[in-house]
């Protein structure tokens, strides 16, 4: 059972066994100790555990004697205090964690390393304060598609534009806009680091964003200051962390580390789990946490495969080239697929899809939305609804074109065995009548023997129709 939250130390967590007493020795004594250290002008958060706090009790004020004999103070079993943590939590002073939680904080204190998590207890763990400031695009008083730590990646396929995407994506959310739907908390600011595109070639796209979007000179301005360039053709993997962006964002202080491609910057084997999941952690999150960031890797699809069939919906999350760990570290993903067109392209949200705020007519999650290159110049653009309807219907037309492609394939197929089971020779009418007996429709029968005529596979001298020798 737990006592009322009130009866103690906002930082004590209530966490006793049921057959404890309503007050538990220890937490009354530790109330009474705290006290003590008040009346005397001490902070009781100033010491990690009972021992420390009597004994600065003891330096102010020295211990009562009876005879000369020391009066032997009471056991408190006071708890330790973990201030490292999220939140805070006392715990029994014998625990072993005692002595790692000092050495941890004389190490945060003396200001060597990173400030170190000892574990935080669920009961501390909240929901997130819209306030908090930790959301970088999303809602802040609802889903975080991604937030302060936190990974994404931009996946598609080599060629494509996701350089001229990811860019544009950048410029809009430094201006607190949506890009394709997709809503950063605040103007952003970003610091893109890149290896396969030239200062020149990333100016010209510049400016062909600036066109299409219809920017203003404020605009352009504020987007100008608001996103960095930073061209890195040596450094990569652990290295390019540590030397190349840690200094870049200690410097700009971005919302947004931007990684463009994942290969190269990597360095490293691509299929290997524990290599990519080594550097997407330790690396990549882990200076994401330091620099109050989150982080988008563009990344590059497997190569297309022939005959591979209609992807699952968890297939389809798997769609970047190499180790699973691509996928599994980030929160979340993006990826440009083809549909057929040839300057139109699906943008899916895979992963995180339920947090990006995409809705349907009816107010449901939406995964997916339709996006195409400029009209008139290097940029992106959501189509009209009439763009979308002509794309959606030249492909359930190409669809329907290589299904019927196949069908007749297998007509075609069947006319020959049955010209075969014949003698090899059979007449215009006869031969129908054998497909139709096939199952053939009567219009597949004759659409059937008119390709083979024309692809020379059969002739009909005298009107008896026969396997063409020469094409065997």
């Amino acid at each position: 059972m737990s006592a009322e939250p009130q009866e103690f130390p906002e930082n004590i967590i209530q966490a006793f066994p049921d057959d404890w007493p309503e007050e538990p020795p220890f937490v009354t004594q530790a109330i009474e100790l705290g006290e003590k250290l008040r009346k005397r002008g001490l902070n009781p958060n100033d010491y990690l555990c009972a021992a420390d706090a009597r004994q600065a009790l003891r330096e102010v004020s020295p211990t009562p004697t009876v005879s000369n004999q020391s009066v032997p103070e009471p056991k408190i079993e006071v708890l330790a205090l973990d201030r490292i943590g999220e939140g805070e939590i006392w715990r029994p002073e014998s625990h072993d964690y005692l002595q790692q939680l000092r050495d941890a904080q004389a190490k945060a204190r003396q200001g060597k390393g990173n400030a170190i998590k000892l574990g935080t207890p669920l009961g501390n763990l909240k929901i997130p304060d819209p306030s908090d400031g930790r959301t970088i695009i999303g809602d802040p008083a609802g889903a975080r598609w991604l937030e302060i730590g936190g990974i994404a990646t931009l996946i598609g396929m080599s060629g494509i534009g996701k350089s001229s995407l990811l860019l544009q994506m950048l410029i809009l959310w430094s201006l607190g806009r949506k890009a394709f739907g997709i809503k950063p908390a605040k103007p952003l600011r970003s610091v893109l680091v890149q290896v396969e595109n030239s200062d020149g070639e990333l100016a010209r796209v510049r400016e062909g964003i600036f066109e299409g979007l219809g920017l203003s000179a404020s605009e352009r301005l504020l987007a100008s200051n608001n996103v960095v360039i930073h061209r890195e053709d040596a450094a990569y993997g652990f290295e390019l962390v540590e030397k190349i962006v840690d200094p870049l964002c200690a410097i700009w202080q971005p919302d947004i580390v931007a990684l463009d491609p994942a290969t190269q910057l990597f360095g490293g084997n691509v299929n290997d789990n524990q290599e990519v999941a080594a550097w997407l952690t330790r690396g990549l999150q882990s200076l994401a946490l330091n620099h109050d960031c989150g982080v988008i890797v563009n990344h590059h699809t497997n190569k297309p495969q022939k005959d591979a069939g209609e992807e699952t919906v968890i297939e389809a999350r798997y769609a970047g080239a190499g180790a699973a760990a691509w996928t599994n570290v980030p929160r979340a993903n993006l990826i440009l697929r083809d549909i057929g067109q040839r300057d139109a392209f699906r943008l899916c949200a895979e992963k995180g899809g339920n947090r990006i705020g995409w809705k349907n007519d009816d107010g449901t999650p939406q995964h997916h939305k339709l996006i195409a290159y400029g009209k008139d110049g290097i940029y992106w653009r959501e189509p009209s609804e009439d763009e979308a309807e002509e794309w959606a219907e030249a492909k359930s037309a190409a669809r329907r074109s290589r299904n019927s492609d196949k069908k007749q394939a297998d007509y075609e197929a069947i006319a020959l065995e049955a010209l075969g089971l014949a003698g090899g020779t059979m007449r215009h009418g006869e031969w129908v009548t054998a497909m139709k007996m096939r199952g053939i429709p009567e219009s597949g029968a004759k659409r059937a023997i008119i390709n083979l005529k024309a692809g020379g596979r059969v002739i009909n001298p005298g009107g008896n129709y026969q396997v063409d020798e020469d094409w065997r």
